[in-house]
């Protein structure tokens, strides 16, 4: 799985292993690798390398996956290579240069749909289900399938519901103590587990300090760009001391400084607390961990779109973007006033 290595070229060191049992650092493991597919009297062994989250090797210059999809064409197809990723278009962005070498052998699995989703609730939920009206799953399904089918963040909003339907529950008990009250989360707890997510989000985002802003736009940046879901902590510092000294045009924002490093720490772990970042699990022990967004870039800059700072920094196709959608939806509701 190419998240849980510290650096893209530590996969020769993970394959080599595999190959041969040995640890070796990746200049080594890199030319082992190479004498190893160039022996003949290695021909009779073949391998399968399954490369999870693929777009995470992706370097500069991409020279490290054209070596390795290179081995598949020296090795006379005694090694298959096997990529997966979140995204339908990955030889035309992020792998653009090694395009050539991946073949036009692929396998798209689409996002779940409702039944899926709701399925899977189930299956998860266990003897547990019949605690949820058939109608809240159902609801439920259909919200996360029009939102790309997370399930993670369908399990957590289950677990929302069943604590608002148990602070629900027990109002009632002490309100009717002699009344018999079970436990069944309905379709307005889902609701307001939904509502509740949405809405603490966007004001962390919009009551956010100026540190917190600054961290997030300068996070939305690097994934924009870079086109990586997980950015190190110290590349998203390096872009914010960039907002810090570039301020915002015309004006002269003070609160806008160069934030040492425990700054930074506190930024973070309010943030991780709020869910509006979170932190790559096998990058806790490094020095600049990486982590991602906790919601959508289109969400964070949707929030901060009145905001100065975000208006300057922010990439401004994504802002265009924003725009045109509020438009289209103005247009659309003007539309619909009309005919009725």
């Amino acid at each position: 799985n190419g998240m849980r290595l510290t650096d893209p070229m530590q996969v020769y060191t993970e394959l080599w292993e595999s190959i041969s049992g040995l640890r070796r650092q990746h200049q080594t493991a890199q030319k082992e690798i190479q004498n190893y597919f160039a022996k003949e009297a290695n021909h009779r062994r073949k391998f399968v390398l399954l490369l999870d989250e693929i777009d995470s090797l992706a370097t500069k210059k991409q020279l490290l996956l054209q070596t390795i999809f290179d081995w598949s064409i020296v090795s006379d197809n005694r090694l298959v290579i096997i990529g997966i990723a979140n995204t339908l278009i990955l030889g035309e962005t992020y792998l653009s240069q090694v395009n050539s070498r991946l073949g036009f052998h692929r396998l798209v699995f689409r996002p779940y749909t409702d039944n899926q989703v709701s399925d899977i609730i189930e299956e998860r939920l266990g003897s547990g289900k019949r605690l949820f009206e058939s109608i809240a799953i159902k609801v439920l399904s259909k919200k996360i399938a029009f939102q790309a089918g997370d399930m993670r963040k369908a399990l957590d909003l289950c677990c929302r519901a069943m604590e608002i339907c148990h602070q629900r529950t027990e109002r009632m008990k002490k309100r009717s103590p002699s009344n018999k009250i079970e436990y069944m989360v309905s379709i307005n707890d889902i609701h307001s587990a939904t509502r509740e997510e949405r809405n603490t989000k966007y004001l962390m985002l919009t009551k956010g300090s100026s540190a917190d802003k600054m961290f997030l736009v300068a996070l939305v940046k690097a994934v924009v760009i870079t086109k990586k879901e997980f950015i190190p902590l110290d590349q998203i510092w390096s872009r914010m001391k960039l907002i810090a000294n570039f301020g915002v045009r015309g004006t002269q924002l003070r609160e806008y400084r160069v934030p040492d490093i425990h700054i930074l720490t506190h930024t973070v772990n309010r943030l991780v607390d709020s869910a509006l970042i979170k932190i790559q699990k096998d990058t806790f022990q490094l020095k600049f961990p990486s982590v991602s967004l906790g919601l959508t870039v289109q969400s964070v800059a949707l929030a901060l779109r009145k905001d100065p700072m975000a208006l300057e920094h922010m990439p401004r196709e994504l802002m265009d973007k924003i725009g045109a959608e509020k438009y289209s939806k103005i247009e659309k509701f003007g539309e619909t006033k009309k005919m009725l």
